[in-house]
Order: structure tokens, then sequence, then C-alpha cells
């Protein structure tokens, strides 16, 4: 899965709501915030295996906790439903006191090729 695959994955979660990095200040809840946290490279005893595995740290903001779950258990759906078995784990609730605002934080990891695009 590249990253644009990852973009169109999330962004039917809550279209129009999804943000690479960082979102643009002063945007409203709810909001997704997706960034590529690692890729590894897959080799074999043979060189390469042509696959990296790609970790995204997915974040969910919104006004309740209860509404940044709901988000990340819609992205959740979606992933179960991917071909190339992605898989969701570590996820944490955090309230950030600065903005009071809730966050619902999951990594997402999936395999893409070599030959597919890097975003």
């Amino acid at each position: 899965m590249t990253g644009d695959e990852l973009f169109a994955l999330l962004d039917q979660a809550l279209p129009g709501r999804v943000f690479k990095a960082l979102a643009p200040q002063g945007t409203p809840e709810p909001y997704v915030v997706y960034a590529l946290t690692s890729g590894t490279p897959r080799n074999t005893m043979c060189g390469s295996a042509n696959a990296a595995q790609m970790s995204y740290r997915v974040d969910s903001y919104a006004k309740t906790q209860r509404d940044a779950l709901a988000v990340i258990d819609a992205i959740g759906a979606l992933v179960d439903a991917c071909e190339g078995d992605p898989i969701i784990e570590n996820r944490q609730d955090i309230y950030e006191q600065d903005t009071r605002i809730h966050r619902v934080s999951v990594v997402l990891s999936t395999w893409q090729l070599d030959d597919e695009v890097q975003t």
C-alpha cells in the first residue's frame, strides 16, 4: 500500500478531513493526521525481497474521546477489508491539555513493493 493508497483509504472514513503530517491551523474537529514513521526493507538470503514494511502513525482528533474513537473504528473496518493484510496496532487514547482535544493514535503497518511510488 502506497502513501496515496493510504490517503484514499483514510479519506473514506472522514472525507475531506485527512491531512498528511499536520492539519492546517484552525481546522475544526474531527480530522485525521497521518505520517510515515518507518520503512524497513525486507531481504532474503538471496538479496532484496523488493518489498518494505511501512509503518504509519494515524491520529484521530475530535472534541470527545468517543468521536475520536469512532473515526479510528471506521478506519479499522476499512483496513480489515483491504488486500495485503495491513494491520492496526498500538492504540493510545490521549487528551491534549493545550488544545482541549481528544486524540486516538494507532500504528498502521503495511507492505509496499519496491516498484510502487513512495509518498
